[in-house]
């Protein structure tokens, strides 16, 4: 997380709709965006002006250290569900990578069954405007 400071906690908490958090990420976000006030005013700075732009680079740039590639887990997925031969099966295939991904953002999976619940909400709104 890199926090070195008293407040670090507070100052870097999560932000942003994946709600990254720590000095670490925070100054590579920073650096990435080119804009100092995101390593200077924090979370309450990302959370008015950066909200969907640091989930992007959370996702896309930033990279765990164990080297996590979220896209390549979401096609992986992708492929499992599809090939799965019964919809009961997909489901079960469905719910176990989405908690692999779920933990690799939020290692408590905090708030996992509600992040299921939207996923499901906006998934079926996709196929309703397909």
């Amino acid at each position: 997380m890199g926090n070195t400071q008293e407040g670090d906690g507070t100052k870097y908490r999560g932000a942003g709709a994946i709600q990254f958090s720590g000095r670490d990420a925070y100054t590579r976000f920073g650096e990435y965006a080119g804009d100092p006030k995101i390593l200077e005013d924090g979370a309450l700075y990302v959370g008015k002006e950066y909200f969907w732009e640091a989930a992007g680079y959370y996702w896309g740039v930033y990279k765990p250290e164990d080297g996590f590639d979220f896209n390549g887990m979401c096609d992986e997925m992708a492929e499992a569900v599809e090939s799965s031969e019964t919809e009961e099966e997909a489901k079960v295939v469905l719910a176990e990578r989405f908690h692999e991904i779920t933990k690799k953002i939020n290692k408590k999976c905090l708030g996992e069954s509600d992040r299921m619940d939207y996923y499901d909400f906006y998934l079926n709104l996709l196929k309703e405007n397909e």
